[in-house]
């Protein structure tokens, strides 16, 4: 655990000074989990899974966004490595090390592909300045009116049509120039403004029970389209408030119940729509000024986070990777980068974490539009 209990009263330069430090550990522990060849990453040490694509695209988002050391040629090699995973005929994504791997109950990975594993190798090769071969087969096939009539609201399921995944799918397809892509496009973007509900959420329909799965929607909604499109958000303010109130349930985000899905949802939902209006900006400040403390308390004393707060991730698209060790591992490392990131901004407006946002998370640079 860090060894601040509170960060709200910080000043600036020891907010940034912080980061600095943050960014540091963390470089030197994502370069420790580097594979012998440079080519892939392990997820935590001494997970299941050595070295497996959803733990190096990860990596590869890290390691850019960080700003490590990075030739020409590793650029080319892993761009080739990643655009390798691509099948032609599905145009999806196939983890190759996933095959004999334990697995846990109802795995998702199948043998034309995973939706899933395909927007985040899409987001590292766009953080590296390139991108997949083919199109997404199953979206070039499809029509407008196929997409309004599959389209699935179940953000955690990674569907063919789910919200979190096939938008970044549509817009890989429009860069692609596939005929019927740029439609598409501007469907999912005309769909998700149609089918925001008054209090700022997503499907239509009357919010009961806790907030927090709707704001967990939400972040999907913005990363998948949203904030690609550089739209303005809209009904920000309520979103805000929905934040403000959630942030404080110990049911989600208590040290024991909270882990990285959850803190990064929550801080990319208030830092987007905080782009787009001054609603109850001060208060957002001092609600951001709080929450670093917990963020900041998931770092490993080698570097780098956990995805849960006290271990790394058991098991991640199917695969079980790590028995719940109390080690840091990529994708917590990289959401909690981001979480830290967009804390740290919206409580200390000065602040600019010295790391980069990552491609999967499409969260904007520049702060408040």
């Amino acid at each position: 655990m860090h060894v601040l209990s509170a960060t709200h009263d910080l000043d600036t330069p020891t907010v940034s000074d912080l980061l600095t430090g943050i960014a540091d550990r963390a470089g030197a522990w994502l370069t420790r989990r580097r594979s012998p060849d440079g080519i892939g990453f392990g997820l935590c040490e001494g997970s299941i899974v050595p070295v497996e694509l959803n733990a190096t695209t990860a990596g590869v988002e890290l390691w850019v966004a960080l700003g490590l050391p990075l030739t020409a040629q590793e650029r080319v090699s892993w761009i080739e490595h990643l655009a390798a995973y691509q099948l032609e005929r599905t145009g999806l994504v196939v983890d190759r090390t996933w095959r004999g791997r334990q697995l846990v109950a109802n795995p998702r990975q199948r043998s034309d592909g995973d939706t899933f594993f395909t927007m985040t190798t899409t987001a590292a090769l766009d953080a590296l300045g390139g991108q997949l071969r083919y199109p997404v087969r199953y979206l070039a096939e499809a029509s407008v009116r196929d997409l309004e009539a599959a389209v699935s609201w179940e953000w955690l399921a990674h569907a063919p049509f789910g919200v979190g995944d096939f938008g970044p799918l549509v817009l890989h397809n429009t860069r692609l120039a596939v005929p019927g892509a740029a439609e598409q496009w501007s469907w999912v973007n005309e769909m998700l403004v149609r089918t925001q509900d008054p209090s700022g959420f997503w499907p239509v329909g009357t919010i009961a029970g806790p907030i927090t799965p709707h704001i967990n929607r939400a972040f999907h909604v913005l990363r998948a389209s949203w904030n690609l499109s550089g739209r303005p958000i809209e009904r920000a303010e309520s979103l805000i408030d929905a934040c403000l109130i959630a942030g404080d349930d110990p049911t989600f985000y208590g040290w024991d119940t909270g882990f990285a899905c959850n803190d990064l949802d929550l801080a990319h939902v208030a830092y987007s729509a905080a782009r787009w209006t001054d609603h109850r900006r001060d208060e957002l400040a001092d609600w951001a000024r709080r929450l670093l403390a917990r963020v900041l308390a998931v770092e490993k004393p080698g570097g780098g986070f956990s995805f849960f707060h006290e271990t790394a991730m058991e098991a991640h698209a199917g695969i079980a990777m790590s028995g719940r060790r109390p080690k840091a591992d990529m994708w917590g490392t990289l959401m909690y980068l981001g979480a830290i990131k967009m804390t740290a901004e919206l409580g200390w407006p000065e602040v600019k974490a010295p790391w980069a946002f990552s491609k999967v998370h499409a969260v904007p640079e520049g702060g408040r539009r």
